[in-house]
């Protein structure tokens, strides 16, 4: 516990107002013994704000009443800090981010975790964690009913290098809402040398075929990650650009909307309009890789068209 404010008022006695930054210990509160307490890192602190009266009538040293408290959990408290890959907290986001990222990838093979290249904790109603890792598909395929003992395939171009960030809330562990959520991430092809890198990034003109070539495959993507119950449709390429490496990496941000087409409709595309519901600016990267008939989203941000204008 650290003090984060105090200040005292006369009351017919002496009224303390606190402001108190609170931790969690591994004690049980039935515990006497608190010298052996250690501070739990992965739960949540909170800023309380404590009123304790002292009676001038009462001159005994245990003459003191908490009149007030109210504590709050939903209170930056920190800065990133990093922190080690091989604590338990740390680890847990990391497989949960590779859980998901491997839910949204369109490989065929099952992605796995590979390790965890670095990690910073932040404490934000609750714990940001922002992880570097390096993600490998397996040679089990997503359709194997038993996907034991997949093995991570050693080549390069077969593993990625990811930054996302948890956001972990681990008092509602036990509640009907998830304690983790991924909040963003951005994955890119795996190379271990600079020789690796075959071109730079290079700007591209948002009419060249390769971009149209996507827009379909971008629009599939969004519809079927949005929660709305209408299609979305690209309104307009803003910018784009490509860069090869392992494959090529292109990079489009997109204006997008709902159209009038209900997900459920099945319709052609030639049939639905865009309406000025679900409008949105989206940046993706689209890593693609032609040999191998791949082609995966590794990257995709998006933020309401009226927020980005502000």
């Amino acid at each position: 516990m650290k003090f984060w404010m105090q200040k005292k008022q006369l009351v017919n006695g002496i009224m303390y107002h606190l402001n108190l930054r609170v931790k969690t210990t591994s004690c049980s509160e039935d515990n006497n013994i608190l010298t052996d307490c250690q501070q739990e890192e992965s739960q949540p602190q909170e800023i309380c704000k404590v009123q304790i009266h002292r009676s001038f009538a009462d001159s005994s040293p245990l003459n003191a009443k908490v009149v007030r408290s109210e504590c709050d959990h939903n209170i930056l408290l920190g800065e990133p800090e990093e922190v080690s890959v091989e604590t338990e907290v740390i680890r847990e986001a990391a497989n949960f981010a590779a859980q998901r990222i491997d839910a949204m990838s369109n490989s065929i093979y099952k992605q796995i975790l590979v390790r965890i290249l670095d990690a910073t904790s932040q404490i934000v109603a609750g714990i940001k964690m922002n992880l570097k890792l390096e993600l490998g598909n397996t040679e089990c395929m997503k359709n194997m009913h038993k996907q034991t003992n997949c093995g991570v395939v050693s080549k390069n171009a077969e593993k990625m290098i990811c930054r996302v960030s948890v956001w972990s809330q681990p008092w509602k562990q036990n509640s009907s809402k998830p304690s983790m959520k991924l909040t963003s991430f951005s994955c890119g092809p795996f190379y271990r040398t600079k020789r690796s890198f075959v071109g730079g990034e290079s700007p591209i003109d948002t009419n060249d075929k390769r971009i149209t070539d996507l827009t379909n495959y971008i629009e599939d993507e969004l519809t079927s990650r949005s929660n709305s119950q209408y299609t979305k449709t690209i309104a307009q390429v803003v910018n784009a650009t490509t860069q090869v490496v392992s494959g090529t990496l292109t990079r489009v941000t997109v204006e997008v909307a709902d159209t009038n087409c209900l997900k459920s409709d099945n319709k052609p595309k030639s049939e639905c309009s865009a309406t000025n519901q679900g409008q949105q600016i989206c940046t993706l990267a689209i890593w693609e890789q032609p040999w191998l008939h791949k082609k995966e989203i590794t990257q995709s941000e998006c933020h309401s068209k009226q927020n980005v204008g502000a």
